[in-house]
């Protein structure tokens, strides 16, 4: 990979932010780009993560990015109670997390995993619009948990990725229409009880730079903390059961 200087980052997000579809800014390689710059050693991801917080000091995301206002979220004939194939590992991850928590039972620090890769288009014509990869209840807070979800074994993205990503799905969707569809499984919760969340298996590299926001990552940390975005680490655990442990908001 070609090192690139601060100011040819700078340049790279800042013209995109003033002329692209905000809607598409997580899918942009320079969200994912690794490394640091050339001269004085500082992480792309840190850079991005600052020009986007100048950005919405002048902008909301909710007036860049169109609600895309599916009426449905619960997939029609999909059965929850079967287990299905696929051959991304990062969805069947997510399966299992949803299989774990059939019948009510509940993830420690996260709640009871409701649905999985929820679908947001409204139409096939719906371009560059994914699916939300889980829906959490957290009863004791009352809080739905919107989840973009990284796999152990997803080296890829980067943290600031996972979080662009959710914060734009957030502003996708209708919130309306998101309890109305989970109405039997969210026991009276309201829009302001819908929360983003991010949820990182060890091992995947979006893990790693959580563990690093207090000490190496600043800007990314005041942009999670800026989008209000719960970030959860999920340990290695050798037994039977998830835990997740809550690191931000």
């Amino acid at each position: 990979m070609i090192k690139k200087t601060t100011l040819e980052t700078q340049t790279t997000i800042r013209n995109f932010l003033q002329c692209g579809e905000i809607a598409l800014l997580y899918k942009k390689s320079f969200v994912n780009r690794r490394g640091t710059t050339t001269e004085i050693p500082r992480y792309y991801t840190e850079i991005v993560a600052e020009e986007v917080l100048e950005w919405l000091r002048h902008n909301r995301l909710k007036d860049k990015i169109v609600t895309v206002g599916r009426e449905e979220y619960v997939v029609p004939g999909r059965d929850r109670r079967k287990k299905e194939k696929t051959n991304r590992q990062e969805e069947h991850s997510a399966k299992e997390l949803y299989s774990y928590c059939r019948g009510g039972v509940e993830i420690n620090g996260l709640g009871n995993i409701i649905d999985y890769q929820i679908p947001l288009k409204k139409t096939s014509q719906d371009e560059g619009v994914g699916k939300i990869d889980l829906v959490a209840y957290e009863r004791k807070d009352n809080a739905v948990y919107l989840i973009e979800y990284k796999s152990h074994n997803n080296y890829s993205d980067t943290l600031l990725r996972a979080v662009l990503e959710i914060a734009t799905y957030y502003q996708q969707l209708s919130l309306e229409n998101i309890l109305k569809s989970y109405s039997n499984e969210l026991n009276g919760a309201t829009e302001n009880d819908i929360r983003k969340a991010v949820l990182l298996d060890e091992g995947c590299r979006a893990y790693k730079e959580a563990k690093e926001l207090s000490s190496k990552r600043p800007k990314l940390s005041e942009l999670i903390k800026k989008l209000k975005v719960a970030i959860f680490l999920m340990p290695k655990n050798s037994a039977t059961q998830y835990c997740a442990i809550r690191m931000f908001h």
